[in-house]
């Protein structure tokens, strides 16, 4: 399965999760998202912050991740 760009795949035991990092400045937060979301929430949050370092994964079942 293709991936939007500016994601990468990562594996993992059983399959692969989806991570998207939104550069900024800062040093990298691990932005993790709750049980029925996706990585695309912390979108309000870079916009807010644009400086921030986001890694955002999408949860194995979510979105690109499975």
């Amino acid at each position: 399965m293709a991936l939007p760009a500016g994601l990468q795949r990562i594996p993992v035991s059983g399959g692969s999760l989806a991570v998207e990092v939104l550069a900024g400045t800062t040093e990298p937060v691990l932005a993790i998202h709750g049980i029925s979301s996706h990585r695309k929430l912390w979108n309000w949050l870079k916009a807010e912050s644009p400086d921030l370092t986001l890694v955002a994964p999408d949860l194995r079942g979510r979105a690109d991740s499975f």
